[in-house]
């Protein structure tokens, strides 16, 4: 337990780990590889060699494992002492595997190594019979028995011997109805391996009885998400056989300026990163690729995420070799996830799909309108899930896309894109509810940034919207947002973006910091708010969703007092900025509200929002002094409030009704002594949370107030 708690803390950098792999394993390996080593003793260094390549991965412990011939006949019979019953569960099954898929590469024939008697299997026919015992027993590893298959079974010296009888028994044993789950997905790994270690030529008689397998036993639709995900990457392979190994010569490569070229005079001449190939015209497309294509462009739409990568990296492959007309086809049928919004897996999916594609090629310059306007609606998607969304996958995976096409095309084919890419990528880096969109989003504005140079004062913006600048969420709204407003390309899209995306947001937080980034940010561009952002607002009251009212009235309840500040710095009213019919809608919003029954579902929290636009308004100094209608109603939602035995609403009602009584009952005794009246009445109430309300209702009066309670007592 000592030596695992050790390697423990290197789980999130276990590349610390490379530099001392290779003393650690030849430390735990050496008595092993003693003829006279105890059980005892083998079983702990296989255990303890165990915890390592959990940390940093077998596919670099392996590498410094012992492979010389002399280790294959030890192995063997190390692995060929496991029962039956032990291969599931034994600890130090997975390390012999794991050493002997190493060993078994040796460029040797192993036939040399049998003794020649007849009598005793020849060493192909034990690995073999390990390969079948450990790839049907359904143990919890599967990793290494099928690294083990494929690198012994695409030997030059097995594969003509021994593949068809290998591919017969797994058609055969694979079936999800009766095998475990752990063994049909250690045989479709072996499968999917081995389609990447053959040779093609002997793979292409194998790949449509498997295309066929995995459709009739069901493969694909398994409830099992690694068995789906297999099943795509075996796809994807089957696909690759039949198609050329050389990428198509008519895809699309991002130019390259030469060094000499800052001297010359003519300074565009560019050149192409890669020599051009000459296009094979006589290669017919298999008409099995087209199933291929169609079983991933299902991939992309599956509930796991995963299967949907897996199969985006498929089509990313096969249409970098396809023709181009067939690859076009491919584009365009991607592009029709985005129109048919059916889940938000298709638009998941179909972001990966774009950005696979264009990190090889395939996406030519001009799928790029279409290309640009679907990530731009993907960077701000987020699909309703009850009480929360699941758009966060989606909108990473379109910064993703955004990243490739920094990366593959030149800054001539991006210009007319680069406002939109780079404002919502700003606006997504900044107001972005998950850390990981938001770090997603700002890598990509960087990577456009270098690799383009013509985002609108791209340096300058990296410098302030950084990894861990946008690490705390109220840190990236009230304060980074406000530096890059600074800039005036970006300041009204995050004003729009603020107001359009995050003023509904099923998260009472996000709204919340949306209408404090609002206020700041008013001071930055108050003209536009005033012309547009608050005519959307007043709109947006007439929406039906809880979420939406609440969240408006905290914006339009910031937005007017940051308004009357830059008024009165200007020798100006509210209303003088706003105009009499704005005023007007303003004053009688908290009655509207209370007449629409907003405060009804989410009920605290709009009362709540309500008081708060009373305080703001009153701060805003709005002219409500005759309209006693109106200060009736104000003063009747306060104290609605305060009858509800909840702490939150508490300190919100008291806080505006000390700013509602200075600013419109200052001066008026008559309603002063009422008011004060009724409240003392209200501390008699069987309810103490109404009690304790009313006390510290009273407690927020100004001086003038409090000295009627003596009195009226």
């Amino acid at each position: 337990q000592e030596f695992k708690r050790l390697f423990d803390k290197y789980l999130e950098q276990p590349y610390l780990l490379d530099g001392h792999l290779e003393q650690i394993v030849r430390t735990l390996i050496e008595p092993i590889r003693c003829a006279s080593c105890p059980e005892a003793v083998l079983q702990k260094c296989l255990i303890f060699l165990q915890v390592p390549t959990s940390v940093r991965g077998y596919k670099a412990v392996v590498h410094h494992l012992p492979h010389e011939i002399s280790d294959i006949e030890p192995v063997l019979q190390l692995l060929e002492r496991v029962t039956p019953i032990q291969t599931a569960c034994h600890p130090t099954v997975n390390m012999l595997l794991l050493w002997l898929s190493v060993v078994a590469i040796v460029p040797f024939q192993l036939s040399r190594l049998d003794s020649g008697d007849g009598f005793n299997k020849s060493i192909a026919e034990r690995i073999l019979s390990i390969v079948k015992v450990h790839l049907s027993s359904g143990g919890h590893k599967t990793v290494a028995p099928a690294l083990l298959a494929a690198n012994f079974i695409t030997r030059p010296d097995i594969v003509d011997v021994h593949l068809d009888d290998f591919f017969a028994w797994i058609q055969e044993t694979i079936d999800p109805a009766n095998a475990p789950e752990a063994a049909v997905v250690s045989m479709l790994a072996t499968l999917a391996r081995v389609f990447k270690l053959a040779n093609r030529d002997v793979l292409s008689k194998y790949a449509k009885s498997l295309l066929t397998l995995l459709s009739h036993k069901c493969i694909k639709a398994n409830p099992n998400i690694v068995v789906r995900k297999l099943s795509m990457k075996l796809f994807q392979r089957i696909g690759l056989t039949y198609l050329p190994a050389n990428l198509a010569p008519w895809r699309h490569l991002r130019r390259v300026k030469q060094l000499v070229d800052g001297l010359n005079a003519d300074a565009s001449r560019t050149e192409p990163a890669f020599p051009s190939m000459k296009e094979n015209t006589n290669f017919e497309v298999p008409p099995i690729i087209e199933e291929v294509v169609d079983k991933l462009l299902e991939g992309l739409v599956d509930e796991g995420l995963n299967v949907r990568w897996s199969a985006a990296k498929g089509i990313g492959r096969i249409a970098s070799r396809l023709p181009k007309e067939m690859a076009s086809e491919v584009v365009s049928s991607i592009f029709s996830q985005f129109e048919a919004q059916i889940e938000n897996t298709s638009w998941h999916g179909g972001c990966l799909a774009l950005a696979e594609l264009g990190r090889r090629g395939t996406l030519l310059p001009e799928h790029l309108p279409q290309v640009v306007d679907a990530v731009v609606k993907s960077l701000v998607f987020d699909e309703r899930w009850g009480k929360c969304t699941i758009g966060s996958p989606t909108r990473d995976a379109a910064c993703y896309v955004t990243w490739t096409l920094g990366r593959s095309y030149d800054p001539c084919d991006i210009a007319p894109f680069v406002s939109s890419l780079a404002t919502t990528l700003i606006c997504v880096a900044l107001f972005d509810r998950e850390l990981n969109c938001r770090r997603a989003a700002a890598a990509a504005f960087q990577e456009c940034v270098g690799r383009l140079g013509t985002f609108p004062h791209g340096i300058s913006i990296i410098s302030i919207v950084s990894y861990f600048s946008l690490s705390r969420i109220q840190t990236s709204y009230l304060s980074v947002s406000l530096q890059v407003a600074d800039f005036p390309e970006y300041t009204q899209h995050l004003i729009l973006h603020l107001i359009n995306e995050k003023v509904g947001h099923w998260d009472r937080n996000i709204r919340l910091l949306c209408s404090q980034a609002l206020f700041k940010l008013t001071a930055k561009d108050p003209h536009f708010m005033i012309d547009t952002c608050v005519p959307k607002l007043l709109v947006a009251m007439s929406d039906h969703d809880g979420s939406v009212k609440h969240g408006t009235v905290l914006s339009l309840a910031e937005v007017v007092h940051a308004l009357s500040i830059w008024a009165r710095e200007r020798e100006k009213d509210i209303e003088d900025v706003l105009g009499p019919e704005s005023v007007l809608r303003l004053a009688e919003l908290p009655a509207t509200l209370e007449k629409d029954r907003a405060f009804l579902g989410i009920g605290n929290a709009s009362r709540g929002a309500t008081c708060f636009l009373i305080e703001k308004l009153a701060r805003a100094h709005l002219r409500a002094h005759s309209a006693q209608s109106v200060l009736e109603s104000w003063q009747s939602i306060i104290e609605a409030c305060l009858r509800w035995d909840d702490k939150t609403l508490r300190c919100q009602a008291c806080s505006s009704l000390s700013v509602f009584m200075e600013e419109y009952y200052g001066g008026d005794e008559g309603a002063c002594e009422r008011i004060v009246g009724t409240y003392i009445e209200n501390l008699r109430s069987p309810t103490e949370g109404v009690r304790s309300n009313f006390a510290q209702a009273l407690g927020t009066f100004t001086s003038s107030f409090i000295g009627r309670l003596g009195s009226l007592g």
